[in-house]
């Protein structure tokens, strides 16, 4: 069973390929028929429980690997433990739908598309398809970010700056918390001690440990570009009430 294509590592997956490019395709269609589907199909409260659902099918993802890991024998907690900002999101999006306030998306919101959109650009993934942890990575890191776009379309959701901020600080809270168990365990989660493998974004960042420091510029520069769509549609929306 061990040597199933499902299991057997295969280190073949190439960022830019053409099975790169593919996947990404077929999560924006995903995406797309997903939120048109529930906006014009669904009532608010189908909508909720339509997401909800959506998020345990992102968490069971996460949980696959864990599965997978332990089956096979090879689970390392330095690696393995959900504690990457992106495998963390899955656990916690379940709670957030159901407390549903807009404050604790908006929080979230910024850690998924700073975190986990750009690991849909230039992903840390090695293995192609078939393998479990080829379906996990992108189950895990587009379904995070339909379900972060998801209540804009659906519920009408706009971000301020307001929310960046505390947003930000959230994160750092997060990231020195994180240093620490990276500490006790020798590990390297939410790659606060050391670049992530293969050849992604974070090494344009420099050497550690100055890249925590560019980090944080590159945080302020990418909640302030997430930002931007929305400030043109609050003033879209004002011109729109304005002349009716």
């Amino acid at each position: 069973m061990e040597n199933h294509p499902f299991f057997k590592d295969n280190f073949t997956f190439v960022n830019y390929g053409n099975e790169h490019w593919v996947t990404l395709l077929i999560w924006l269609i995903i995406g797309i028929v997903f939120i048109i589907g529930s906006k014009r199909l669904l009532n608010p409260k189908q909508q909720r429980i339509t997401l909800f659902l959506f998020g345990l099918f992102v968490l069971g993802g996460q949980v696959m690997k864990i599965i997978c890991r332990l089956y096979l024998g090879v689970f390392d907690y330095t690696v393995d433990l959900p504690l990457h900002l992106c495998n963390m999101m899955p656990f916690v999006i379940p709670f957030a739908l159901l407390i549903n306030k807009r404050l604790i998306w908006a929080i979230l919101f910024f850690w998924i598309m700073a975190g986990t959109f750009q690991a849909l650009l230039s992903p840390t993934l090695e293995h192609s398809f078939p393998h479990y942890e080829y379906h996990r990575y992108w189950i895990v890191h587009a379904g995070l970010v339909i379900i972060a776009l998801y209540p804009i379309f659906i519920n009408g959701y706009r971000l301020y700056l307001s929310d960046a901020l505390l947003s930000a600080i959230c994160m750092n809270i997060l990231g020195l918390f994180m240093y620490v168990v990276d500490v006790f365990l020798d590990a390297n989660y939410m790659y606060m001690r050391a670049w992530p493998p293969g050849k992604t974004l974070y090494n344009f960042l420099g050497p550690w440990p100055y890249y925590n420091l560019s980090i944080e510029l590159v945080i302020i520069t990418l909640f302030g570009v997430f930002l931007i769509p929305f400030y043109f549609m609050r003033r879209r929306e004002k011109s729109f009430i304005d002349r009716s």
